[in-house]
């Protein structure tokens, strides 16, 4: 009977370990267009449907920064304060008018969480954050490539695609460990 007991609890541990490292972002490969997205720039983020950039995953959003930025979010995630949080994403410049290097800022509920710069060629750019509340707040991409003093005239286009934010997968197997460690020391 403990014997079945300790399989159920592990089984059941690794089924919330799973699900604890699905990624947090709707539509995170824009195939459902920008459902799930919100475009707070008039129009400066373009859906990519034709997949023009020859992005790996097909569709993607290009963020035009012809003012001084273009800005998409996700739909909100909760958070927990104190967890480590993994983000993944592929951007590429495509076209740079500007002389300057460009970069994508992100953020969680105005909170930033790394700053980029982005290649000519499509990459995959990982970066961790810990949240610092619990809450539920937009995760942002901001193309923020112009500097102040420079001309609005200039523009920088990034494309993104394939958006994944997860819990830090260590997080879960210590939740599986302290478990097993309480089961063994009730059965001595």
């Amino acid at each position: 009977m403990k014997n079945a007991l300790s399989c159920l609890l592990i089984v059941s541990l690794l089924a919330i370990a799973q699900t604890g490292m699905a990624n947090m972002i709707a539509n995170p490969d824009f195939t459902n267009g920008t459902t799930g997205w919100t475009d707070h720039t008039s129009g400066k983020a373009l859906w990519d449907s034709t997949n023009t950039n020859g992005s790996p995953y097909g569709a993607n959003v290009q963020l035009t920064n012809n003012t001084w930025f273009g800005l998409v979010t996700a739909d909100y995630l909760h958070v927990e304060a104190g967890t480590t949080y993994w983000v993944s994403f592929m951007a590429k410049m495509v076209s740079n008018t500007s002389g300057t290097n460009p970069y994508l800022l992100n953020a969680l509920g105005g909170v930033y969480t790394s700053y980029t710069a982005v290649s000519t060629e499509w990459r995959t750019y990982t970066y961790s954050f810990t949240a610092n509340a619990t809450g539920v707040f937009e995760y942002t991409f901001l193309n923020c490539s112009l500097r102040p003093g420079q001309p609005a005239d200039n523009t920088v286009v990034i494309a993104i695609d394939h958006i994944s934010v997860v819990p830090e997968p260590a997080s879960m197997a210590l939740l599986a460990l302290g478990s097993l460690a309480v089961l063994r020391r009730r059965r001595k």
